[in-house]
């Protein structure tokens, strides 16, 4: 019995002594653990789970919907929901399966036990259609809202697009809120030019209305947040996702798995051969695929090379918005070098889509490794030179430190993951924590702050370019040591049988550490060459999900901040 086998066996005794059910059902399927449920026992069972020492499921990683319509054998349940749970101290994960009824497909909301629930399920809402009861704000959060149907169900039609007749006002969350903090609105209408929203009356104890978004730059994205000031704080905050939604998983459904890979390209644009790497690493753990150590040397120099490109377009554009545009430049220079690397290597400057199921598509061009270490060289002294400028600069100490702090505890039930939870001290990185093409046999550091305020958000980056820099060191290191890999020519000879991959039926959740955090992807094969449903697990959106909270009593200003730091991709959180 393998070492997972024996956790799992242990994992399903404890989780059967906690609900007093010997009746779960567990199944396995590529590692990944699957418990099966009753819905009226959720709260309850995921309560358990996260707060008894032995398990310590502390952070919800994604909820899952799925629609077994077209799946055989075909029940009387529908529907599906899928609980992705982790513990960052202990290791182990396990997901949750709940089984809902065709006509009523409703469930308790959990979003008492985990923060983040309150977005992950309203997408569920949105896509399937499914009901969770005792949900603070039930309404859909990636299509408006006046949308007909529910895009991911297996009947909807891929071609059902539908026009937007008007934007939303936002103003039926906006009076809740300030409802409860007694400052009701008497009347507030929107105005004939735009989105601007207008007082009908002069009352000055109202609080006033700023429509922040979606086109605006400060705001990193397609990204919208209704906000109710006064004076320059920031007494409610009201925020809108959906802007950049293209429907994607719903077209990964239409294609052939190598199909799928140019959609992941466009999900997290600043880093997007990260995206190809964790999905094509989803789907070899299905299909069995251990791939040759010299790719695994090589998607790693490839995703710390796009680890170190994020994390420049994030630090860069954000100080920027604070002011300053010299250390903007420094870092954006290095970022076009990366740039030149990557189009020479994939043929594009932007979406690669060079990665291969298996394998590359072709090897390293001559004078690779040579480019990349002018490159890091090049890199180091840039970020010497900003560190210089800002690190014990006054104005940027005031914008950035105690802004937008949040608790390690606040930041796991919120979900977060990557640069931003470890800025609040925890140390967890799936490259530690849960390893991956050999990452434990590289020497580097895992980050952390101790605040995690904007400050903290902004050098836990720049100290990873650097411990980034260590890593592809190391692999260009190991693979000068290496005869050439024959397996990547045989990529690029057998591209024609890309289309006959076919994954055996069944599902597992994998995941990487991004830029932003852990992107996982949960896949359901129902044996044939199509993906029966790919669930994008997106760092940014959970990292996101606590912004109400985190600009709410805070200035203008330091919304401005706070939003920069947090680093979200609106195609990865809109998809």
């Amino acid at each position: 019995m393998t070492e997972n086998n024996t956790q799992a066996v242990s994992l399903q005794r404890i989780v059967s002594q906690l609900a007093g059910n010997d009746h779960i059902e567990f199944e396995e399927n590529c590692g990944s653990l699957f418990a099966v449920v009753d819905s009226k026992n959720i709260i309850s069972l995921l309560t358990l789970l996260r707060d008894t020492p032995s398990t310590h499921f502390d952070m919800l990683v994604d909820i899952v919907g799925i629609d077994s319509l077209s799946l055989t054998p075909i029940t009387a349940n529908r529907f599906q929901i899928v609980y992705v749970l982790t513990s960052t101290d202990l290791g182990h994960r396990i997901c949750i399966k709940v089984h809902l009824p065709s006509d009523t497909p409703e469930i308790p909301s959990v979003s008492s036990v985990f923060a983040v629930a309150n977005w992950l399920e309203r997408e569920v809402f949105d896509q399937f259609g499914i009901v969770f009861q005792g949900h603070p704000n039930l309404k859909r959060l990636l299509n408006f809202q006046g949308f007909a149907g529910h895009p991911l169900r297996k009947d909807f039609p891929i071609n059902g697009r539908q026009a937007i007749p008007e934007s939303e006002d936002l103003l039926d969350e906006m009076k809740i809120k300030l409802g409860k903090l007694g400052k009701p609105i008497e009347s507030i209408k929107i105005g004939e030019c735009g989105n601007t929203l207008e007082k009908e009356t002069s009352n000055d104890s109202d609080p006033f209305i700023v429509n922040l978004g979606p086109a605006h730059p400060i705001v990193h994205g397609i990204l919208r947040l209704l906000l109710a000031v006064e004076g320059e704080t920031i007494i409610a905050a009201v925020p809108e996702l959906g802007y950049l939604h293209r429907g994607a998983e719903k077209n990964c459904e239409a294609g052939n798995y190598h199909q799928v890979i140019p959609y992941t390209d466009r999900m997290n644009y600043a880093s997007p051969m990260m995206n190809n790497i964790g999905y094509c690493k989803a789907v070899e753990k299905m299909l069995g695929i251990i791939i040759s150590e010299h790719d695994m040397i090589l998607r790693v120099l490839f995703c710390e090379l796009g680890r170190i490109m994020d994390h420049l377009l994030c630090l860069g554009p954000h100080l920027v918005d604070l002011g300053a545009l010299t250390p903007f430049w420094f870092l954006f220079q290095i970022r076009e070098k990366i740039y030149d690397i990557m189009e020479k290597y994939s043929g594009a400057r932007l979406t690669y889509s060079c990665v291969r199921i298996g394998s590359f598509p072709f090897p390293l061009y001559e004078g690779f490794t040579d480019e990349v270490e002018s490159v890091l060289k090049d890199l180091a002294g840039a970020i010497d030179d900003v560190r210089r400028l800002v690190e014990r600069n006054r104005i940027f100490y005031d914008r950035c430190c105690n802004v937008g702090a949040i608790t390690p505890h606040d930041a796991i039930r919120n979900g977060f993951t990557g640069p931003c939870l470890r800025a609040t001290g925890l140390e967890y990185d799936l490259r530690k924590n849960k390893p991956y093409y050999l990452y434990e046999t590289f020497d580097f550091s895992v980050v952390v702050g101790t605040n995690g305020d904007t400050y903290d958000r902004f050098f836990v980056r720049v100290y990873e370019m650097i411990e980034s820099v260590k890593i592809i060191r190391q692999a260009i290191t190991r693979i000068k040591a290496m005869p050439p890999d024959s397996s990547v020519a045989e990529g690029a000879k057998k591209s024609k049988g890309f289309k006959k991959i076919a994954p055996p039926a069944g599902a597992i959740y994998d995941s990487t550490e991004a830029a932003n955090g852990e992107l996982g992807f949960f896949i359901i094969s129902d044996g044939s060459p199509k993906p029966y449903r790919i669930k994008v697990r997106s760092p940014s959106l959970c990292n996101y999900s606590a912004i109400e909270s985190m600009v709410e009593g805070t200035m203008i200003a330091d919304l401005v901040s706070i939003i920069g730091s947090l680093n979200v991709i609106g195609g990865e959180i809109d998809r």
